[in-house]
């Protein structure tokens, strides 16, 4: 219709300029006629009347598209424009006030961009790609692609999680810990598991039909057993415990899936202590075995002696899993809980000791004055142990044969069997990558799974 509107107003001029002689003449019979002519020719009034039929509906066209579409009025914004999302699948189209629309994946990346126009009770939409064009009927129940696919107006366009989202929405946590709260992106949805209580899975909001399915982020507080003397002794002794309280998740909820652990790092953050460690789990992870096998990274945080500890436990797609990780790390940092409790039993010195024999580089142990031990880090200080719990040894630390635990002192495991790796240590073995990302896992051929 467009393009017919366009050739009239073009056939008109020409014809014009050809009676008259030229862009002067073609002028002067839009205002005034010429003296000399005192009555039109039978021709000048058909081109005339050509003309204006093609400026009027010219203007038409102008005006539907201003103010006309489905709903619209002369001061509204006609119905179609703004944001749709195919019922279908994740894709999403805006179609804006300048006429241009585009559309996005579910990761929020234009995929294709044009014009679009309205045609009453259609939307012809051109490609700037010079892509064949798409049509799209306007009906009640929305926009409808000429090959059958409804969409359906949204209030804004939701994609699938990014660690750069912003945590617009809070989530409170039921039973003993009701009180505390997270943040989180509209790009995750919480989920509560029936028998599960103090527990959040976040999912993804869009993430049916994508490969984020099976992506999650899974917040829980378990309890502790034991006396946790050692949790709160220094980051010496609560290491070994952090271990197992690591190995205790793993055996307890996943030993059926684990397939291997890539790294581990312990951390003491000040006012608790975590472990991380990053695993690779089968597929059979899900009741709906895929085939493909899953990353997971799972994180136990210590926060003092409240009787539990926090278990984050992200599961995704190799591809995804350290978008996951990393958005899991920032939900983490609006965690509400709040204690005056520090991971050092004593006040921590604002700068580092004297090196212990045997230290090397910008981070060491050192013994303070009182004999107890402590770590700096190149960034501040670090408690690691009482004098009695633990010694240096060739700059580094070990805890003492007879440092006093009694076994209540101590979270036993379920011995499941998975060993420590120091944060500076990710490869498990040959063939792994220069990080926890780059590629921990084996790899199938026809003999089977074998390092590369």
């Amino acid at each position: 219709m467009r393009k017919k509107v366009v050739l009239s107003v073009i056939m008109a001029l020409l014809l014009l300029l050809s009676a008259c002689g030229g862009s002067e003449a073609a002028t002067d019979v839009s205002t005034e006629a010429p003296e000399e002519e005192t009555e039109a020719s039978a021709d000048d009034t058909d081109v005339a009347s050509d003309q204006a039929d093609a400026s009027e509906t010219a203007e038409k066209s102008k005006v539907s598209r201003d103010a006309g579409g489905l709903g619209g009025d002369d001061t509204d914004l006609p119905y179609y424009m703004g944001a749709w999302k195919f019922d279908e699948y994740p894709v999403y189209l805006y179609l804006g006030e300048d006429f241009r629309w585009d559309a996005y994946n579910s990761y929020g990346a234009i995929t294709y961009s044009g014009d679009y126009y309205d045609n009453g009770d259609t939307l012809l939409m051109e490609y700037d790609d010079g892509s064949p064009d798409d049509e799209f009927t306007i009906e009640d129940t929305g926009l409808v692609s000429q090959d059958g696919n409804t969409c359906s107006k949204v209030e804004e366009m939701v994609f699938l999680p990014s660690k750069d989202d912003s945590l617009d929405e809070k989530y409170y946590f039921d039973s003993a810990f009701a009180n505390e709260s997270v943040d989180y992106p509209d790009s995750l949805k919480p989920n509560q598991r029936e028998g599960m209580t103090d527990t959040v899975i976040f999912t993804p909001t869009i993430g049916a039909g994508t490969g984020d399915a099976r992506c999650s982020i899974q917040i829980t507080h378990e309890q502790l057993t034991g006396k946790q003397r050692k949790l709160q002794a220094g980051s010496g002794p609560a290491k070994p415990v952090m271990v197992n309280l690591l190995n205790s998740v793993l055996d307890h909820h996943y030993k059926d899936y684990l397939l291997k652990v890539v790294s581990t790092d312990f951390k003491d953050c000040g006012t608790y202590y975590s472990i991380t460690g990053y695993t690779w789990f089968d597929s059979n992870i899900f009741a709906n075995d895929d085939g493909n096998l899953y990353r997971g990274v799972c994180q136990m945080r210590y926060y003092g002696p409240t009787g539990y500890f926090v278990a984050v436990i992200t599961i995704g797609t190799p591809e995804r899993i350290e978008e996951y990780y990393e958005l899991s790390q920032k939900i983490m940092d609006t965690y509400s809980y709040k204690s005056d409790w520090t991971t050092s039993p004593k006040e921590v010195p604002s700068k580092p000791g004297k090196a212990s024999s045997g230290s090397s580089g910008s981070a060491y142990y050192w013994t303070d004055s009182d004999g107890d031990i402590w770590y700096w880090n190149g960034s501040y200080n670090e408690f690691v142990s009482f004098g009695q719990h633990g010694y240096i040894e060739d700059g580094e630390y070990y805890e003492s044969n007879d440092a006093g635990w009694t076994s209540d002192d101590y979270y036993e495991s379920n011995d499941a069997g998975w060993d420590y790796y120091d944060d500076y240590d990710v490869y498990s073995d040959p063939g792994d990558g220069y990080d926890s990302w780059s590629d921990p896992g084996d790899y199938y051929d026809t003999s089977g799974w074998n390092d590369y």
